[in-house]
């Protein structure tokens, strides 16, 4: 036998309620996880300027080629985890604002019990407030911008050492391209993510 899905409007006011505090639950893990996301975030700092700093201590005992492609590595790494934690923070941004902001309207507008004159646009109105900073060319397109740098880097170092002569050099150009290449993906899908929620922000207006 086919047991039977109950739908939203069949629910009590006191369920209702009850729904709503899920929700609600959700956000605060949701905030919870993005607040730790930061954190990382600024533990990343931390560890780069470890890692420059050790590795502009040892610069004149390591060959040239060794020394620049390592470094190279190192700064493509640390931006690799970067934008990847950006992404997911983001990723959790546009979850909130596009799903769950719905998901409770949902239960307000379809519920037969509801009277509530309440906009999906009354609530969670910080995002839009940070939104409307990010018009700027550079806050709208930070990730990229850093990618170009990067690419830029990348192209410098390739011709500095054209031809390639050593094995090293050969392994060290492909591992770093594959970063580049990871990296270049990132950025583009941050870059996608964050236009499809300042997008909907909009309308807050």
């Amino acid at each position: 036998m086919k047991k039977e899905t109950k739908q939203i409007n069949d629910y009590s006011e006191e369920e209702v309620k009850m729904l709503n505090q899920l929700h609600i639950a959700e956000y605060n893990a949701l905030t919870m996880r993005h607040t730790y996301l930061i954190t990382l975030q600024y533990g990343m700092i931390s560890i780069a300027i470890v890692f420059l700093t050790f590795i502009g201590s040892i610069w004149n005992k390591l060959d040239l080629s060794i020394y620049i492609w390592t470094t190279f590595f190192g700064v493509q790494l640390f931006a690799l985890v970067v934008i990847s934690n950006i992404y997911e923070i983001n990723n959790l941004i546009l979850y909130m604002e596009n799903d769950l902001r719905n998901q409770i309207m949902n239960v307000f507008e379809n519920n037969r019990n509801s009277t509530s004159t309440i906009s999906k646009f009354d609530f969670w109105k910080f995002e839009y407030y940070q939104s409307r900073g990010r018009n700027a060319f550079i806050s709208r397109y930070l990730e990229l911008i850093l990618l170009a740098i990067l690419l830029i880097i990348f192209l410098i170092i390739v011709v500095y050492f054209y031809p390639l002569k050593s094995k090293f050099d050969y392994i060290a150009f492909g591992v770093n391209l594959s970063l580049l290449v990871v990296i270049s993906i990132n950025a583009l899908k941050i870059n996608k993510v964050r236009n499809l929620y300042t997008g909907g922000n909009k309308k807050l207006k």
